[in-house]
């Protein structure tokens, strides 16, 4: 398990050998740090250095969920604008920006109608709803950061994928990322050793003996 001061003095080598890779007005960017991410609150590295040392990992922890919410929210956003994008496309209904103050009931109502409709013809936005949904909350279920090695390693992963997120909606070719990354996601994460094990529920039986056993040593 690195220190953060081991971390970084790899990290620092590691970056400088691969920004010799760019065009010298590129290298201030590619010797950023992982830990100066945005998907990182200000002040974490502070937070990094006053929990060194720790018995814990709950710091660790915490950080990494910050980093991983702030993907999703990301993600999220670029899911609402292609459903926005398919909305139109379908009906040739422009869809406002949001806000309930602007909208009434049967606006809504008509709105639902709308995103529903669109949901059923387009298999992203139902894969999103029905699965990738499912994924999004899988993973931060089980997200297992140790170290600080770790927290980079989600981190850099994280940034890879949002590396999509950067053109307008009405610029992108294809969508398609949308499904790619989150089927990606457990497999890339699981192989970064950041994801805990699934725990299978236990069977009636082994639960019906567990509570014998229980009850028996109470007499």
């Amino acid at each position: 398990m690195s220190s953060v001061k081991d971390f970084l003095t790899k990290e620092s080598a590691s970056l400088r050998e691969l920004s010799g890779n760019f065009a010298p007005e590129c290298h201030p960017e590619a010797m950023k740090s992982s830990l100066e991410s945005s998907l990182l609150p200000d002040g974490s590295f502070n937070l990094l250095l006053l929990g060194e040392g720790a018995t814990t990992n709950e710091l660790l922890h915490n950080l990494a969920l910050v980093a991983y919410d702030r993907f999703v929210a990301g993600y999220l956003e670029q899911v609402g604008a292609y459903a926005a994008l398919t909305v139109e496309e379908l009906s040739g209904v422009k869809v406002p920006v949001f806000s309930g103050q602007d909208l009434g009931p049967e606006q809504l109502e008509n709105m639902l109608a709308l995103f529903t409709s669109a949901r059923s013809d387009d298999p992203v936005l139902e894969w999103v709803v029905n699965e990738g949904a499912t994924v999004l909350s899988s993973v931060r279920e089980r997200l297992s950061v140790e170290d600080v090695d770790g927290l980079s390693a989600l981190i850099r992963q994280l940034e890879y994928y949002s590396v999509f997120f950067v053109s307008p909606a009405d610029e992108v070719e294809s969508y398609s990322y949308l499904v790619d990354i989150l089927e990606r996601m457990i497999p890339d994460l699981t192989e970064l050793e950041l994801l805990s094990e699934i725990k299978k529920p236990e069977s009636t039986l082994k639960t019906l003996l567990k509570l014998c056993v229980a009850k028996a040593s109470r007499f």
